[in-house]
């Protein structure tokens, strides 16, 4: 998201100096004709350009705003995410998981359908022996899931909290294989 605020601030600001030296109209209220001269009063679209020079930056900065402030929420929710992650990787509990439900996300274009991504179900025991299920969507396309089925990564202090819950589809995952709630 970083880069398009980024692209939003230097077109907020492109628009913002050169909206100073748009030319004025010929007569305000007016459009001249200077070849017939038959003149005609502005409408409300004439009007609406004429302050143009004032709100188009406004809202382009309103944009810049909404993007900076949806950039930083999601980039501290990602960040607690790996926070959470690396905490239940020290002290969390581990456990296998069977693979109960396999959904493929596939797309079509000219060039045929294709897998792009999937949604896993698997159920896992906590650490008091109660049977959870956890759902989870992965971009991978091909084949992730070993011979051993998944990982569950959960915090035995809370089996229930659905945001401490990963699930890795690989056999020897890294940190960056556990898939968190939400993640698509």
């Amino acid at each position: 998201m970083f880069p398009v605020v980024l692209a939003l601030s230097g077109s907020t600001a492109g628009t913002w100096v050169s909206a100073r030296d748009w030319l004025p109209p010929l007569a305000v209220g007016t459009a001249v004709d200077p070849v017939f001269h038959e003149d005609e009063t502005w409408g409300f679209w004439a009007w609406v350009f004429y302050y143009a020079d004032w709100w188009a930056p406004a809202l382009l900065l309103t944009l810049t705003l909404a993007a900076l402030v949806h950039a930083v929420a999601s980039g501290c929710r990602h960040a607690e995410l790996a926070r959470t992650r690396d905490r239940l990787l020290a002290h969390g509990c581990r456990v296998t998981a069977d693979v109960i439900e396999v959904k493929l996300s596939l797309a079509s274009d000219e060039s045929g359908t294709r897998i792009v991504g999937s949604t896993v179900t698997v159920s896992y025991p906590d650490a008091a022996g109660v049977r959870r299920w956890a759902t989870r969507r992965s971009r991978e396309t091909g084949p992730v899931i070993g011979p051993g089925g998944a990982e569950v990564l959960f915090d035995p202090a809370r089996p229930g909290d659905e945001k401490a819950v990963f699930v890795a589809l690989r056999r020897y995952p890294v940190p960056a294989d556990w898939l968190p709630a939400g993640r698509a």
